[in-house]
């Protein structure tokens, strides 16, 4: 199960790099979120334009409150 859990996750990691604007902002201007497929999951990040990288802050459980990241 762990195994599936870290490739899931580095296959959204992926999926987050080719195409950072695919996913929704949420709460915040400037956090996006991605939902995994088959985990209660949430992948947060943000887009930096100017330097042309993503940055994730944080990996978390779906139940726990999302202000929190």
């Amino acid at each position: 199960m762990g195994e599936r859990f870290v490739i899931e996750v580095d296959d959204y990691l992926e999926l987050i790099s080719k195409n950072p604007f695919q996913f929704s902002v949420q709460f915040s201007g400037k956090y996006r979120f991605a939902l995994l497929g088959h985990f209660p999951f949430r992948i947060v990040y943000r887009i930096n334009e100017a330097e042309n990288k993503v940055y994730v802050s944080s990996i978390f459980h779906t139940s726990r409150d999302p202000k929190r990241f």
